[in-house]
């Protein structure tokens, strides 16, 4: 078989390589034109802030928002976690409230009193003995096929490892949020900094009973997805909520500390894998267990995340704890 010659054309007979390229919406980022969720403005919006718990994992005892309601400015309160919920992560939503300002609504955060009865938690997610024993795991699936320990016995070559990577948080530039508007009792308009912009509608739907075709999505530009970003989650329902109560549009934005704790990370994985092999150095055993952290909404590891050229391996013993 003759050999392919690949060759680069001469520079001045490129077409896009090597030439300045203007992005469809450059100009409009670089100006300053294009319009973001927290752009939205219309008449008499409201502004949204939250009050989320600070600790490991409480249950909610009892929570008052008769200050907060009279807090000058305010308008809506809307409770996510009341007495007897559960939170299980530093920076769960427990309550939201829109005011005229910011400061206001930051002023009725402030008025809410929330009592909490301390439960044990755990923040070491390396150390899966200790979370175990501190319950705050649960097994996630378990496979197995073939003879595993007759067939380490039997290979020429074994070798045992421990793996891992942390947490990584997206680090959008642009926080999650929208801005909120209902159009009469049935119908609403979303602003959204979502990359889901076909899919988020039911997500707003089922929570507030609407019909999806009844919620209107909007996301003319987003600040960095990375991952996250894909569903309405409880601050854009918090928004909705806020706005039904108040009757006038609410934008609610995460602040930096918020969206770092809550608002979409890459998961964290760690394992203990074994692998075995014979003497022509074919894989004969996959011996692994394996664990991690998705923040806020708990874990996601998944036994589906042994990589496909695996599957050929006749001894095989998978374990998953989240």
């Amino acid at each position: 078989m003759a050999e392919r010659k690949v060759a680069w054309k001469a520079r001045k007979d490129n077409s896009l390589i090597g030439s300045d390229i203007t992005r469809i919406d450059g100009i409009e980022k670089a100006s300053g034109h294009a319009k973001y969720a927290a752009d939205i403005n219309s008449a008499g919006t409201l502004y949204a802030r939250l009050l989320t718990f600070k600790g490991g994992a409480a249950v909610v005892k009892t929570i008052d928002t008769a200050d907060a309601e009279k807090t000058p400015g305010v308008r809506a309160v809307h409770v996510f976690n009341g007495a007897g919920k559960e939170v299980r992560w530093d920076g769960t939503i427990v309550a939201a409230v829109a005011a005229d300002t910011p400061e206001q609504a930051e002023d009725g955060v402030r008025a809410i009193k929330v009592t909490y009865e301390t439960k044990p938690h755990w923040v070491d997610e390396e150390d899966l003995a200790g979370a175990t024993k501190a319950m705050r795991t649960k097994p996630l699936g378990d496979n197995s096929k073939g003879e595993v320990d007759a067939a380490l016995k039997a290979a020429k070559h074994v070798h045992t490892g421990y793996y891992g990577i942390a947490t990584i948080s997206h680090m959008c530039l642009e926080p999650h949020g929208s801005h909120c508007e209902w159009d009469g009792e049935d119908k609403l308009n979303v602003h959204l900094s979502t990359q889901n912009v076909s899919g988020t509608g039911g997500q707003f739907a089922g929570p507030l009973g609407l019909d999806a075709s009844n919620v209107s999505i909007t996301c003319n530009y987003i600040g960095g997805g990375f991952g996250s970003k894909f569903a309405a989650d409880e601050w854009g329902l918090a928004c909705a909520q806020l706005s039904k109560k108040a009757g006038k549009p609410v934008r609610l934005m995460l602040d930096r500390a918020t969206e770092l704790k809550i608002a979409g990370t890459r998961p964290s994985g760690f394992a203990k894998v074994t692998i075995a092999a014979d003497a022509e150095g074919n894989i004969t055993v996959w011996d692994s267990h394996h664990w991690g952290t998705s923040g806020i909404a708990g874990s996601t590891i998944a036994l589906g995340q042994l990589p496909y050229c695996f599957d050929g391996i006749p001894n095989r013993n998978r374990k998953a704890t989240g």
